[in-house]
């Protein structure tokens, strides 16, 4: 928190008494920051311009557009701190902003989202950890972050004779061109003798050149 912020909260002491209901509130947008948070993980910083354009929320879309923009962290911490100071914002509002520039600054920092996800909760109190808990266990934001490990690929089974078929009816080619021939019987297994003879077969057809001298 910075130096500005600090200063309007023993100014205005007041001001910071948060309710269970302002707390409770405010468990959506911790949410909602977890979720940018993974976002970003996944598309990249730049690519977030399309959260701040669909978000509602005045106070996040500002930070979300500074942090795209590549603004120092510093330089966006006073910029939103400055917000706070002469909006006079009291009650859930002032909570959750207040959750929005830490968060923020927590992403500027590249930190993990769990530890983040802690940082946001502290805002809420120890009192409030077990209902924020139930919370988030529904909450899509958090549903599916904890993606289990894929399975490992299962060892090839046997080759059956589907498989064969639907091999040996595609049109095979001569390795020495890669002449296309046509379909050969399925049931065919070709010897090399074979191959050698459909290649000759095919250059007689011909006139003895190839498709590149035709």
């Amino acid at each position: 928190m910075g130096r500005l912020l600090t200063n309007y909260m023993v100014a205005f002491p007041y001001r910071f008494h948060f309710t269970s209901r302002d707390k409770r509130e405010c468990f959506d947008t911790i949410a909602n920051i977890i979720r940018i948070v993974y976002r970003e993980k996944e598309i990249g910083r730049v690519n977030l311009e399309e959260e701040a354009y669909q978000t509602d929320n005045f106070f996040l879309k500002k930070a979300l557009f500074l942090f795209v923009d590549k603004v120092a962290e510093a330089t966006v911490s006073e910029i939103l701190e400055t917000y706070i100071v002469y909006g006079e914002y009291q009650s859930k509002e002032l909570l959750e902003k207040m959750i929005i520039i830490d968060g923020i600054s927590a992403l500027f920092r590249n930190e993990n989202p769990s530890i983040i996800e802690e940082r946001l909760k502290a805002f809420v109190g120890e009192e409030m950890i077990d209902e924020y808990n139930a919370f988030k266990e529904n909450h899509p934001a958090f549903t599916g972050q904890g993606k289990a490990a894929p399975k490992p690929a299962s060892a090839p089974g046997p080759v059956t004779d589907e498989m064969l078929e639907n091999v040996l009816a595609k049109p095979v080619f001569i390795p020495r061109e890669k002449v296309e021939t046509k379909p050969l019987n399925p049931n065919k297994v070709l010897s090399q003798a074979e191959i050698d003879r459909l290649f000759e077969e095919y250059w007689e057809e011909n006139g003895g050149k190839t498709d590149g001298q035709r």
